[in-house]
């Protein structure tokens, strides 16, 4: 299983390195080359399932929709290449059976678990600044009384990836205000935004008291910080959790290292602490995903 984690290791900053040459490349006839590959991925079902799923995520801090689609493929091609790599290295190696069929499993999770961390790191980070884009945008409504000045406005003043959806809602105001809303909903994908929208759209189609808004955005505004400061509290324990997960894998494979240096490789004593060893780190790599699958509960 160390040897699998060296694979492991040894893959990604191939891949991490594939996709920076990749990404920096400034031959924009060589870029669309590679990219035409994403064309024929996308015509498989199962895999544009996945794409639309992590474009929905990485849409919401990248640039532009293109990008956005790119990097979701980047990220299946390196899952997929990662995988294969590590099972046809670990196919090679002179393990047990049983210990490859771990091996392999712990093989597919992981890559999954790094892609989807750095992910959800950079689209909760995004998120965060949700009730600060609302009270941007109370801001501006209470000064001008229109949905379409304020989101103007909202959209200029916004700094970071927060304002990305904002600018794409307002490029879409010809369609109308609704639509303009309605294409920041489906943008963000959030349950305080979907509020935040659905505010809005009672007020375009009802009508109402700006007033009234007011107040209902100021309320929102206090529940979105509540929740989000709720929500980073029990991600900070559960990560310590995810942390401590971590630190006695590693701790077990130091120890596991020098008590070889004691015990020979063919010892009865030596063969028990293999086992023991692998024992304990597919206990310690469900205990992380158990806590992972509690964290995004």
């Amino acid at each position: 299983m160390k040897n699998s984690i060296k694979i492991l290791i040894s893959i990604l900053f191939i891949a991490i390195a594939v996709f920076i040459i990749l990404n920096n490349n400034k031959n924009e006839k060589k870029q669309k080359e590679y990219y035409k590959i994403f064309d024929e991925l996308g015509n498989h079902n199962t895999i544009k399932y996945i794409h639309d799923k992590l474009f929905k995520k990485i849409n919401l801090f990248t640039s532009s929709d293109e990008l956005a689609s790119n990097y979701a493929y980047i990220c299946i091609i390196l899952y997929a290449v990662t995988v294969l790599l590590s099972i046809i290295l670990i196919s090679c190696t002179n393990n047990l059976w049983y210990v490859k069929a771990v091996d392999i499993g712990l093989m597919m999770i992981l890559p999954y678990t790094i892609i989807k961390s750095i992910i959800n790191t950079k689209y909760e980070k995004v998120k965060r600044q949700i009730p600060e884009a609302i009270e941007e945008f109370q801001h501006w409504f209470f000064r001008t009384k229109k949905i379409d000045d304020a989101l103007k406005e909202t959209s200029q003043h916004l700094k970071g990836n927060i304002a990305k959806p904002f600018q794409v809602s307002y490029y879409n105001i010809a369609k109308g205000e609704s639509a303009a809303i309605k294409t920041l909903k489906d943008i963000f994908n959030d349950e305080h935004m979907d509020t935040f929208c659905q505010l809005l759209l009672s007020y375009i189609e009802n009508g109402g008291k700006p007033q009234s808004l007011n107040i209902a955005l100021t309320n929102l505004i206090t529940e979105t910080n509540l929740d989000i400061s709720f929500t980073q509290k029990q991600k900070g324990r559960l990560l310590k959790y995810k942390i401590g997960a971590v630190i006695l894998a590693i701790f077990t494979i130091i120890i596991d290292k020098y008590l070889k240096v004691v015990f020979t490789l063919d010892t009865p004593i030596s063969n028990m602490n293999n086992t023991k060893v692998n024992g304990l780190l597919i206990f310690f790599a469900i205990y992380y995903f158990f806590i992972d699958i509690l964290e995004h509960a």
